[in-house]
C-alpha cells in the first residue's frame, strides 16, 4: 500500500527546512532508520530517516528547495500493509524527542550536526618569515616586511618589491636590497615580472540565504523594530584638564 511520509515536526519551533541532498531515489528499497535525506534547519543540518520499510515510489521536492512541516517528503511502497492500516500509519503524529545532553562533536535531532572536526585548525601566519620563492620563479610567495621609506624606494625605481629578498631582521626588506636587486634587474640577471591578468571579478555577487541565516536576519529586525530608540547627551567642563594639557 502507498504511504506517503511527510517532513515531520523536530521540535524547536522548527517549521520549515530547506533540503540539502537526497540519499535515495526512484525505485530503491529501503529500511526503517534509513537516511532519506538532509535537511537544513534554523537550527541544524540533520538527516531524516525512513519510518518504514517499503520502496521508495516518489520523491517531493528537488535539492536547494524549502519544504514546510508536514508537507509530503517521500511517497512509500509498504509490503503486507492494508490500506486501512496505511491510513492510520499516515495519520501518525510523531512523539515529542527527548531532550538529552548532547556530544559536542555534532549531534543532530535525527541525525549528525556538521561541525568542523577534530583536525581543523587555523594555519600560522608568514609574518616575519623569510620569503620563500617559488621554484624558477623568483616570486615571494607572502608580501614584503619592508618600511614606508624601503616601499617609497622601490616604487621610485618601478620595482616590485614583494620580489625583493630582505636581508634585515625578521626578513625585513632594506634599501640597500633594493638597490641591488635593481642593478640585478638592469644587468639582466633578474628576469621582470611577469603580467598577470586579473579575472574580472563582478562588483556585487548575490548569495541564497542559508536557513540559519534567515532566522538570524529575522530576529535581528524583530529586534531593531522593538527596542527602545534613544539618544543621550552630556556636557562635561573640561577647562582644567586642557590646562594641565597644555602645561605638560
Amino acid at each position: 500500500m502507498r504511504y506517503i511520509f511527510k517532513f515531520p515536526d523536530i521540535g524547536e519551533g522548527i517549521t520549515e527546512g530547506k533540503i540539502l541532498q537526497w540519499y535515495v531515489k526512484k525505485g530503491q528499497s529501503v529500511k526503517a532508520g534509513n537516511p532519506l535525506v538532509k535537511m537544513e534547519t534554523d537550527k541544524v543540518v540533520t538527516d531524516i530517516p525512513s519510518p518504514r520499510d517499503g520502496e521508495i515510489i516518489n520523491l517531493f521536492g528537488r535539492e536547494g528547495e524549502v519544504v514546510h512541516v508536514d508537507a509530503p517528503l517521500v511517497e512509500l511502497e509498504i509490503e503486507g500493509v492494508s490500506a486501512e492500516a496505511a491510513q492510520e500509519i499516515a495519520r501518525e503524529r510523531p512523539k515529542p524527542l527527548e531532550k538529552k545532553p548532547i556530544d559536542e562533536k555534532g549531534f543532530g535531532v535525527v541525525g549528525t550536526l556538521e561541525v568542523a572536526g577534530d583536525s581543523a585548525f587555523l594555519p600560522a601566519g608568514t609574518e616575519g618569515l623569510l620569503p620563500r620563492e617559488e621554484p624558477g620563479a623568483g616570486v615571494p610567495l607572502k608580501k614584503a616586511l619592508a618600511t614606508p621609506v624601503a616601499r617609497a624606494m622601490a616604487k621610485e625605481l618601478g620595482v616590485d618589491i614583494n620580489r625583493v629578498s630582505g636581508t634585515g631582521p625578521a626578513g625585513r626588506v632594506m634599501k640597500k636590497d633594493i638597490q641591488l636587486f635593481y642593478e640585478n634587474l638592469q644587468a639582466g640577471k633578474v628576469k621582470p615580472a611577469a603580467v598577470v591578468v586579473e579575472p574580472e571579478v563582478p562588483r556585487v555577487v548575490y548569495e541564497p540565504l542559508s536557513q540559519i541565516r534567515k532566522t538570524i536576519a529575522r530576529n535581528m529586525l524583530r529586534s531593531k523594530q522593538s527596542a527602545a530608540h534613544m539618544t543621550v547627551m552630556e556636557e562635561v567642563e573640561v577647562s582644567q584638564l586642557v590646562k594641565v594639557r597644555e602645561a605638560h
